[in-house]
C-alpha cells in the first residue's frame, strides 16, 4: 500500500475529502475512485515507479487528482502554469521529468523543441 492509499483510507466514505468554494465538493469515496483510475491510466501510458511525472494545472480538483494519482505511481513534480518558457525549459530539465501532463487542449500550441535543432538537423 502506498502513503498515498494510506492517506485516502483514513477518511470515511461520505466524509467531505475536497470542498472548493463556490466549486465541487468530493467526499472520500469519490477521491479514492478517482485517484485510482487516473493512476490507472498513468500506468497504462508506461509511467513508473522511478519515473517523475512533471504536470502544470491551475489549482483545483482536477490538479489535486492528479497529483495523489501520480504520487501513488511515481514522483510528482507539479509546476506553476504562471512560470515563462525558460522557467519551464529549466524545470523540466532539472526534474528528469519524463512524462508533461498538461489540460486538455493546453498542449496545441507548443514551443519549439528543447534543445532546439542545430543548423542542419532535421532537415
Amino acid at each position: 500500500m502506498s502513503t498515498v492509499d494510506a492517506l485516502l483510507d483514513r477518511g470515511r466514505d461520505r466524509d467531505a475529502a475536497i470542498a472548493v468554494p463556490d466549486g465541487p465538493t468530493l467526499i472520500y469515496a469519490q477521491l479514492r475512485e478517482m485517484v485510482h483510475d487516473a493512476s490507472l491510466r498513468l500506468v497504462s501510458c508506461g509511467v513508473r515507479p522511478s519515473d517523475r511525472v512533471a504536470m502544470v494545472f491551475p489549482n483545483g480538483p482536477e490538479a489535486i487528482v492528479l497529483f495523489l494519482a501520480t504520487a501513488r505511481v511515481a514522483t510528482a513534480c507539479p509546476l506553476n502554469s504562471a512560470y515563462k518558457e525558460a522557467e519551464f525549459r529549466f524545470f523540466l530539465e532539472d526534474t528528469g521529468a519524463r512524462f508533461l501532463l498538461v489540460p486538455p487542449g493546453a498542449g496545441e500550441q507548443r514551443p519549439p523543441p528543447y534543445p532546439p535543432p542545430q543548423a542542419g538537423e532535421g532537415n
